[in-house]
């Protein structure tokens, strides 16, 4: 019976590392198309990477790129993007991966410079929302359960009532406890 333990500890230490050696040499930064659209599919906006990416397993999961721009996909000659965003580094559940989900537990967003911008009757964040109402949230397996911003910089515009401030050096956590099916 021992030397049964033994013998699936020492398979499963196995698969560990071959798995850990097989996500190490894929190339992520050919798949960042493919991660674009699936992101623009659940969130209805242009999810641009420019720099490179990257994930691990060991010791803990996580994906990690940089240079990163979200444009709205409504305004698809817009040269301003929503967002921009220096690094991201997500650590995701292990569990959640092995189960086919994806769950992170940690997003950490370094540098974002965000532009909230009125516009007519609306905001520019909540224009995609409209038009991308068939995307059917509760059918994507996915998990968000914090996301760190440090030393953000805010942009808020309002032409119509000549307003035009930058929010500078910011620092939050927002905790998404039990938010399920983003």
């Amino acid at each position: 019976m021992k030397k049964l333990i033994v013998a699936i500890f020492c398979i499963i230490v196995l698969l560990a590392i071959g798995l850990s050696i097989y996500v190490s040499m894929i190339d992520w930064n050919n798949h960042k198309g493919a991660l674009s659209e699936q992101l623009m599919e659940i969130t209805g906006k242009k999810v641009v990477f420019n720099g490179p990416v990257s994930m691990s397993l060991f010791p803990l999961p996580s994906l990690k790129a940089t240079d990163i721009k979200v444009y709205s996909a409504v305004k698809q000659d817009s040269e301003h993007p929503l967002m921009e965003i220096e690094n991201v580094d997500a650590k995701l559940s292990f569990s959640a991966l092995l189960g086919g989900s994806f769950s992170v537990k940690m997003m950490s967003l370094e540098h974002p410079e965000i532009f909230v911008q009125k516009e007519e009757d609306d905001i520019n964040w909540f224009d995609d929302a409209k038009t991308n109402s068939n995307v059917q949230l509760k059918d994507i397996n996915v998990a968000l359960d914090s996301v760190v911003l440090n030393d953000a910089k805010v942009h808020i515009i309002d032409e119509g009532h000549h307003i035009n401030t930058v929010l500078n050096n910011l620092n939050a956590e927002i905790i998404a406890d039990g938010l399920r099916g983003i």
